[in-house]
């Protein structure tokens, strides 16, 4: 179900399905092989839930900005006729993730193994990327411009990886 999660974060600011996989995948796959998954399943598994960050707001890939060009709506009310769609289409795949993981025996893995929130977003460069989620959506829902949106996220990613332990 991290997985899942994982991949549609990722997939709402990436917009990319292969990109997701090679991205999301790698910690994954094995994770759930580990806990239980068996290897085609955990792909499967992988490979559907990041093929929704296609049409998970506020991204949603390259269709997005075709769906303007083409219906001349504005994005704000794109993004709006996207999410409840894209949002059954996560909650159905954690729903067979759940009831696979019941009916095989998944166990979870341990509590030790899983960092804490506090030391995942300063030590591991999650500062740059909250922030610049949260300045894209921001700059989204007060009706700026996609590309300047996407340019202020940027900017602050940039900016802010200077106080993380890698900078870009």
């Amino acid at each position: 179900m991290a997985s899942v999660t994982g991949s549609g974060a990722l997939g709402s600011i990436s917009g990319m399905a292969m990109g997701n996989v090679m991205i999301t995948g790698v910690v994954t796959i094995p994770l759930m092989k580990r806990t239980g998954f068996k290897p085609w399943v955990a792909a499967g598994v992988e490979a559907a839930a990041s093929s929704g960050g296609q049409i998970m707001p506020p991204v949603m890939g390259a269709v997005s900005f075709l769906m303007m060009a083409f219906l001349g709506l504005p994005y704000v009310r794109i993004i709006q006729a996207a999410i409840i769609p894209a949002l059954l289409f996560y909650l159905a795949i954690l729903a067979s993730v759940y009831f696979y993981s019941i009916r095989v025996g998944a166990t979870g893995v341990d509590r030790s193994e899983v960092p804490q929130m506090k030391e995942v977003i300063k030590r591991r460069e999650g500062l740059t990327f909250v922030l610049s989620f949260l300045t894209l959506l921001g700059l989204i829902i007060a009706k700026k411009s996609p590309m300047y949106a996407v340019m202020c996220a940027i900017g602050i990613a940039f900016v802010v990886s200077f106080f993380t332990p890698s900078s870009m």
